[in-house]
């Protein structure tokens, strides 16, 4: 069992990076001491001096991700959105439920078997939105995760997130307002903000991509 030369940390074996402080997980010499070059901060290497930049991580320290990374980007957005995911998440699933019991035509003073009763075929849309809307859910939960250990294919699950739901929502907002006759405005609002945010996403991780080697 290996510990963090910084914090102490039990790891895992093959661990590339200490879960508890960031920081790259370094080899030790015979005599105990960390290998020079590996696991210190960036811009330090075996004799202080500057060390080179490494996308492996060998050098430069990709676990210290709670500043900027070495292109002096930093990583507030990145921060902001690991708990706007969870949040996001648990309210996916939520309204999942809703749209699976009729709660959303309860909550606006209306009976859902009457509303179902007048417009056939919009329970089925309903129900399959609901099943889709908590599979989203939880699947934010899980993209959330991948990224917020910098695992490599985390961007690449938050596009693939982004691209279901927004085909998921134009579906249903297409059938539902064919159903209804009218679109819901804030339908439309959130397949644009959908579109922004996977859009702002794609350009703030993909400037980033040499942080996600795990």
């Amino acid at each position: 069992m290996a510990y963090c030369t910084y914090c102490g940390t039990k790891l895992v074996d093959g661990t590339r990076f200490c879960p508890n402080c960031g920081n790259p997980v370094g080899e030790t010499e015979g005599d105990g001491r960390p290998d020079p070059g590996i696991g210190q901060p960036y811009g330090v290497g075996a004799a202080g001096g500057q060390a080179p930049y490494s996308s492996a991580g060998s050098s430069y320290d990709s676990g210290n991700r709670s500043a900027a990374d070495p292109a002096g980007m930093p990583m507030g957005w990145h921060k902001f959105l690991m708990v706007i995911f969870i949040i996001g998440g648990i309210i996916s699933i939520l309204n999942g439920i809703t749209m699976l019991t009729g709660i959303q035509y309860s909550m606006q003073g209306a009976d859902p078997d009457a509303v179902y009763s007048y417009f056939p075929g919009l329970r089925m849309w309903d129900y399959v939105y609901g099943v889709i809307c908590i599979a989203l859910g939880v699947f934010q939960i899980y993209v959330r995760n991948r990224l917020n250990g910098f695992y490599a294919n985390g961007p690449k699950l938050l596009m693939i997130f982004y691209i279901v739901g927004i085909v998921t929502s134009v579906l249903y907002l297409f059938n539902a307002s064919a159903i209804i006759g009218d679109a819901p405005v804030e339908s439309i609002g959130s397949v644009i903000v959908s579109v922004v945010m996977m859009i702002i996403n794609y350009v703030y991780y993909r400037k980033r991509k040499e942080l996600f080697v795990n």
